[in-house]
């Protein structure tokens, strides 16, 4: 328990690097923007913003259950009328948002059927996508630990243990992030360095079973695999 303990120390001290840390991208920073999430929305769903006399096209990003209407400008740090139109089977409806946004990125979800925009994330949401990864990464990781021999008790329960803690905390990091596109591939890749750090140590230190080789052969393969994995999913499923 005391070995786990420091185990868990160290890795809290790698993963205190990224929480403050935003991905450095080249190209020049997004304009202020509002992202609305609708949930299974019907294809000819269309949303407008409305900023005093400025009407503001969005631009859509589609996932698996969810679509992402994003508006971009400048005049979205202005105050005043806010005004969303939404156009569905030929017919058009506007929802004003009350008070205007005043953060650089803000976020509303749009029940479409309802016609209501709620401020923030539906409850509950970034906790299932959260366990739906981790699970999913879990199990490709937990295949490649199989396939290098690992059959140990020790060895296993420490897998479930420092993998829970490393993909919960890197994917946690990812949810906490307004990046669309491939910006947050970026940050998935940046996040995964430090991955790659904690387990390496982590293995080497405290899994006794198979040689140091093998050990630091499968965090490397398994982290790998994982990015792939985990880059392929964040383009089909929301964050």
């Amino acid at each position: 328990m005391k070995k786990y303990t420091k185990i868990l120390l160290m890795v809290s001290l790698v993963f205190l690097l990224i929480c403050p840390t935003i991905p450095c991208l080249a190209n020049s920073a997004e304009p202020p923007s509002i992202t609305i999430i609708t949930k299974n929305p019907p294809d000819d769903l269309e949303l407008t913003l409305t900023v005093g006399d400025q009407v503001i096209e969005a631009r859509t990003d589609d996932k698996i259950l969810e679509q992402y209407f994003s508006f971009y400008a400048s005049s979205l740090k202005n105050e005043g009328a806010y005004l969303i139109t939404m156009s569905l089977d030929g017919e058009k409806s506007s929802i004003k948002i009350e008070d205007p946004p005043n953060h650089y990125n803000n976020i509303y979800t749009l029940d479409w059927e309802k016609g209501t925009l709620t401020p923030g994330k539906a409850p509950f949401r970034s906790a299932k996508l959260v366990g739906l990864r981790v699970s999913f990464t879990l199990l490709l990781e937990a295949l490649v630990f199989f396939l290098f021999g690992f059959r140990e008790y020790k060895s296993w329960t420490f897998f479930l243990f420092i993998n829970l803690i490393t993909q919960g905390i890197l994917n946690i990091w990812l949810g906490s992030h307004q990046l669309l596109g491939s910006y947050i591939v970026f940050a998935l890749v940046f996040g995964e360095i430090f991955v790659y750090l904690a387990e390496l140590i982590s293995f080497v230190h405290v899994v006794k079973e198979k040689s140091t080789l093998r050990r630091v052969l499968y965090v490397l393969l398994a982290n790998t695999l994982s990015l792939v994995a985990g880059g392929y999913l964040i383009s089909l499923l929301p964050l």
